[in-house]
This record gives structure tokens, sequence and C-alpha cells, in this order.
């Protein structure tokens, strides 16, 4: 848990006032609040107000802000000991305040490990609406933290005190030898019920900043002390198991990919030697669509060539072995605007049938047809395969990803199979549930952001259809400050920012905004191939005609198919005139490069919601277009999606939460719609 070196005796309710006052456009008005402010607010706040100012000059000086802060708040307190010092200082307080300079270093408080008091360590009722002025700027009834020591001074101790008392960390749990594990209560309870039976299944819903790896770690080293248990941890991608790896710190412990896994349960079954995978699970072997068609004999459907038809076949196969169906259905195609009738459509199918079974069971030992991942997990899941018997538990961290087959695949094996996740961080579909038997745990309480974002968040719980009983508790050591803007006329930050938008055509648009403006910006590493793959596929579809590649226009044949569905868009609108207004626009993608920096260098990070998972980040913008519009959430699952971006991007910032003005207007008006999805 990181400590503060400096705490502020000035509260956050105090600062966001401040703060808020200077969007008043009636100069008069702002001035008088600040002098009745002055009169009333307790001398500490006022010294810590001005010495907030002083935070910008204190950086550019390169100097330590805490230790230049604390020096000179000690010495002020020390000069006011008397009514007259005192009136005088509340006489000249106003003069010297200027709220543009105020917010500029409130916000760079967090990142130099300077933190305030909370509202709820001053009041009984930290959720109460300051609604009367006294309450907003003076001291509550109860006693200020004890930041003066018994001569009257400041006293230098204060902060770790105040974060000791702060430290949700309250419960100590005995483990392997000798040690104590510190953990807050909720983490207790679950580190309790694994103890009790560590070798039966259980699965953990945690929100962000829950401690999930946290916990998976010592169950890890608690499975250890167990000579006959033997472990093995499971993910998704070698990216996503080699992070997890190392924040487990488990070497001795065994790791696979669920392809990894797949690929060693498809080893032990008794399989004629030409359905092996052999050389085609080389994630290298690769054939073009052009080329998969020729072997397949696929042939022309309507409009599309056997090209087409193979890559349409393709991607319902995909679609196939994420699903929990028996059988290729309809509902595995991708979308497509091609004017297709009912039998093409069921040809489609047929095709990627084949497609299927060449590519699993091939009857044609020339087919050589490309084997992934997912091929072997569906395959594994329809034959009712099962984890070896030589692991005892499985262990998966981000069990929000987990697709319908690989939840199958567990649930079939023998072992001891504990998940954790968050539902609310899936973006396509929904978590799979697990089979009765498993025992259910739930953490509310996050260490991770502040009781500040508690009403955002549980909002956006309450709307989500991924429902969950319990609530999300903020942490009262950590401070987010939360800021709203015009969503009409979204503002470039000027402090360094990280700015999360929905989709490929609003980071299109992001981007030539940031060029135009020369502020120097980089990509989320995740999105940075989506975006060029998606630009290359948007020219060539505008000038010449040509379907994309990107998965996010592959269903488009033409412009005038993709204006149809996208044009009551914004972004799609304006990423429209930009390319209408210029005629090097196919020129300036070549040039992009050259105008992206190094995150280190940047003053704005730029990237997709979805690609910003397992992040963090001193601030973070939401474009409003991640607010989508409320007539086009038509289903549950659009929903989701949504509000699942939405979770996922506020959850990243550690200090600061840039947020559309209108946020609260539009979760309050997400309607409860009936699920459109099944489990299976």
């Amino acid at each position: 848990m990181h400590a503060p070196e400096l705490i502020l005796p000035i509260s956050d309710l105090q600062i966001n006032t401040l703060v808020k006052w200077r969007r008043d456009r009636d100069q008069v008005a702002i001035s008088e609040k600040i002098e009745e402010w002055a009169q009333h607010a307790p001398i500490e706040a006022l010294i810590s107000a001005v010495l907030i100012q002083q935070v910008p000059l204190i950086l550019k000086q390169g100097k330590p802000v805490p230790a230049s802060l604390e020096k000179v708040l000690a010495s002020l307190l020390a000069s006011v000991k008397g009514i007259d010092e005192e009136e005088a200082l509340r006489q000249a307080i106003p003069q010297q305040i200027d709220l543009d300079t105020f917010a500029e270093g409130a916000r760079e408080l967090g990142p130099n490990s300077v933190d305030v008091l909370r509202q709820s360590e001053l009041d009984s009722d930290p959720f109460a609406d300051a609604t009367d002025f006294r309450t907003i700027i003076g001291r509550q009834s109860e006693p200020m933290p004890d930041f003066i020591d018994d001569e009257g001074n400041w006293d230098f101790t204060f902060t770790s005190r105040q974060h000791a008392r702060r430290n949700p960390f309250t419960r100590e749990m005995p483990i392997a030898g000798g040690n104590t594990l510190k953990l807050t209560d909720p983490q207790f309870r679950f580190y309790q019920k694994f103890k009790s039976e560590p070798d039966e299944s259980l699965n953990l819903m945690s929100y962000f900043g829950g401690g999930k790896t946290f916990l998976a770690k010592h169950m890890l080293a608690e499975l250890s002390e167990f000579p006959e248990f033997v472990p093995v941890v499971l993910a998704l991608t070698k990216a996503q198991l080699g992070g997890l790896m190392k924040r487990l710190d488990a070497p001795e412990t065994q790791a696979r990919t669920f392809g990894q896994m797949a690929s060693e349960i498809m080893a032990s079954q008794s399989l004629p030697a030409h359905w092996r995978p052999g050389k085609r699970r080389d994630p290298n072997y690769m054939l073009s669509f052009g080329e998969i068609a020729r072997r397949l004999q696929i042939g022309p459907v309507g409009t599309l060539s056997p090209d087409v038809v193979a890559d349409i076949a393709s991607k319902a196969v995909r679609s196939f072995c994420q699903s929990g169906q028996p059988q290729l259905q309809l509902r595995h195609l991708p979308t497509v605007r091609d004017n297709l009738t009912d039998l093409d459509r069921l040809q489609l199918v047929q095709y990627a049938q084949e497609l299927w079974d060449e590519t699993t069971e091939p009857a044609d030992l020339d087919s050589q047809l490309p084997v992934r991942a997912y091929h072997l997990i569906k395959y594994c899941a329809l034959r009712g395969f099962t984890v070896p018997e030589r692991y005892t538990h499985v262990l998966i961290d981000e069990g929000h990803d987990l697709t319908t087959p690989m939840t199958q695949l567990l649930d079939n094996s023998p072992q001891a199979i504990q998940t954790m996740g968050d539902p609310h961080q899936r973006l396509r579909g929904f978590v799979p549930r697990r089979k009765a038997a498993v025992r259910q745990s739930e953490i509310g309480l996050t260490v991770r952001a502040s009781n500040q974002v508690e009403r955002i968040f549980n909002t956006l719980i309450e709307r989500h259809p991924a429902q969950t009983r319990v609530i999300l508790q903020g942490a009262r050591h950590m401070r987010t400050r939360i800021s709203y803007y015009d969503p009409e006329r979204p503002p470039i930050p000027r402090q360094k920012t990280t700015v999360l938008v929905s989709d490929l055509f609003e980071l299109t648009e992001w981007f030539h905004r940031l060029r135009e403006a020369k502020v120097p910006f980089s990509l989320l590493s995740g999105s940075t191939y989506d975006f060029y793959n998606f630009n290359a596929s948007l020219i060539g579809l505008f000038f010449q005609g040509k379907r994309g590649q990107s998965p996010a226009l592959f269903r488009y044949p033409n412009w005038e198919a993709l204006a149809a569905d996208r044009g009551s868009s914004r972004a799609f609108a304006r990423v429209e005139a930009m390319l209408s207004g210029s005629k090097d626009r196919q020129n300036e993608l070549s040039q992009a490069l050259e105008v992206v920096t190094t995150p280190e260098k940047a003053t704005i990070l730029l990237g997709l919601a979805e690609h910003a998972r397992n992040t963090e980040f001193d601030r973070v913008m939401l474009a409003p277009d991640l607010l989508m519009d409320k007539n086009r959430i038509f289903s549950a699952s659009v929903q989701a999606h949504v509000l699942s971006m939405i979770y996922i991007g506020a959850s990243r910032a550690r200090y600061e939460l840039l947020l559309p003005g209108h946020l609260k207007e539009w979760l309050e008006q997400q309607q409860a719609l009936e699920p459109d999805f099944d489990f299976e």
C-alpha cells in the first residue's frame, strides 16, 4: 500500500468545492465566496489552500513537493497562535487565491505523494450532500485529527499515524513459516474459506483492486506446503501468463496457456496420427483464404468470392469455438452487409462446418489446415476430455475471460478448480456460470480507489446486466479526484493524461485531432496494431471500395453500407469528413508513425478502453463516445459491453478521473433489459 509523504489538513470536499467555483463566470460572485470561505474555514485549511497553489512552481524548480510543503506548513501554523495573527491571515488569504492555479496544484498532489483529509474523517456522514455553505467550508462538530502536538505546533508524525488509521489491511492470518499475512476483512473471510478446504473448487468475484492476484499468490504458497498437491496456473495467452507468473512470484509452479493445456490433453488421447495437429499447430503456419478456398473447393456464394467465403467460414468457426453449442449454426456467422438469401447463409454455414471438420478430423491428408488454440479447446470440450490427473489444482486469475468451452473443460475435470474474476471486466458476452457445486465468494472492497468513486461505480454496477450481490466500497487510504467536462466540447488535457475511447472510429478521430493540435501523444500498446490495421482498411474501403480485413470493417462490402450503419455516430461523421476533405489522407497513414512519440515523452496516451485492462494511470479521461446513445443500446449484450468499457476505463485512474458531464444522468437512464444470451 503506497503511503503518502504528507497529508495536508484540508478536506477533499473543500478542495472539490474550491475547484468547482472557478466554473462560475461571475468573478464578483467568486470573490464573495472565497471571502466568506476565508472567514469561516479552519485556519489550517486556509494555509493548505495557499500551499497547494505553490505545487506547480515547486515542480518547475525540481524540488521535492512533500518536504517543501510540510516545511512551510509547519512555519505558518507556528506563526498563527493568536487572534490577531489569525484575523490578519483571514483578511489576506482571499487576495492570494487563484482558483486556476489552485486546481492545477490539486491535480499534482496525488502523483507527488501528497494527500489530504477525507470529509468522512471530519464528520459522521461521508455521503451527506453539502447543501449548507457552512458545512462545506467550516469545521465539523467532531474534533479534527491530531495534527497539532502538545505545544501547538505541526506534528511531523501525523501523516504516518493518519495513514495507519486508514489502513484497510486490519486482519492477520497465520501462514507457513510462522509468518503473518495482513488482509482486508473480505480477503480474510475468503482466505479462511480456502484454507478450510484447499482441495475443493471455488469461484471468487472481486471488483478491481480487490486483491485477486495477491490472494492467488498466497494460495499457491499454501498449496506448496502439501507435497501431494501439484497445482497448475492457466491463462489465455502467453503474454497474460508471463505477466501473471511474474506477479505470482512462483517460479516452481507449472504454468500453461489454455492452448498448451489442450495440446497436452490431446497428446494423451488415442487419436489417429493424421488428426494430431503436428506442424499445423505452429502459430507461424498460415494459409491465405484463397488457398483455404482452393484446398476445400469452396465456391462463390451470392456476390461473395471464394476467398471471402473462406474468410467468413473461418470467422464462423472461431465464433463456434467460443460458444457452448455442439454444432455450427447461423448464429455463428459474422454479420455482413452483403445482399444474401437464406439459402446463401445456409451454404456459408455448410462451408464453415466443412472447415471445422477438416481442421479437427481431416479426411484429406493433403488439406493441412492451420490449427489454433481455440480449435483444440473446443474439440476437448466437445469430446469430454479432462485436465490430466497429474495436476491436483488449477488456478485461473482472470476468470472473467473464460469461454464456455474452457468452463466446460474445467467443470468436466476432477481437480480443485479455483477461478477469480470480475464479470464487469468482460467485454464480449457474459461470464459462463460454474457448475452449482462450486463454492462462491465475493469481495466488494477495493484498495485501489477511494470512496469518492463509490456512487458512480455502484450506479454502473446496479445497471449492469451481470448482476452482483455486493456493493463496491472504496478505501479511505486512497484519494481519487473526479472532474467533469462538457461532452460537446471535450478538451485536450494539458497535464499528462490517458484518454480512453470506445472504438476505432473515435480512436482515429482523436489521433488526427492530437496530431493537428501538435500535442505529443502515444498509443496504448494494445491499440497500436488495431489502429493501423483499421486505418489501412478504412482508406482502402473509402478510396478503392475494397473490403477491409479489420474486424471492425469486414462486414461492409462498400462505403455506402458502412455509412448506412454508422452514419449516426459523431465519431464516424468526423472521420468521414476528414477523409473527404483531404486528398492526401491516403499518404498520412504512412506518415502517422512520425507524429507518435514514446509514452515517456507523451502528454496524451491514447487507446481503446478494452486495451487498458491490467494497467493503472495517474490521470484518466473517458472520451464522450464511450457513452453510447441510449437508443442504440437495444439488448443486454450491447448494454453489458458499453457499461463494461466504462467500468474498465474508470477503474484505471490512480488519482484523477475526468468524466463526461452527463455520465450520472446517462447511467440513471439505463433500462433493465431482458437477457438475450445463454450460458451454454
